[in-house]
């Protein structure tokens, strides 16, 4: 699981990174007639970490199933 976190870290570190570097770092983001694209490019970063954040849910969730799977008290816990 931990590498998962890690994976994740990383991957939002990037996307932020490259958020402030591409867009509001970039004598572009001035300009009007790129804002359109600036616009757009904005619009992948935020979409790639919801993204991200979907996969380190999805195998969050994958990884409960699993131990409660294994060990039975834990189902029995959530149900009580």
């Amino acid at each position: 699981m931990g590498e998962l976190y890690y994976i994740q870290d990383v991957g939002v570190k990037s996307t932020a990174k490259g958020i402030i570097n591409d867009i509001f770092n970039s004598k572009s983001y001035y300009h009007r007639e790129e804002s359109e694209a600036i616009v757009i490019q904005t619009a992948y970063y935020f979409n790639e970490l919801k993204g991200q954040e979907e996969f380190l849910l999805y195998f969050t969730n994958k990884a409960i199933e699993s131990l409660e799977k294994h060990y039975d008290f834990l189902k029995d816990s959530e149900e009580s």
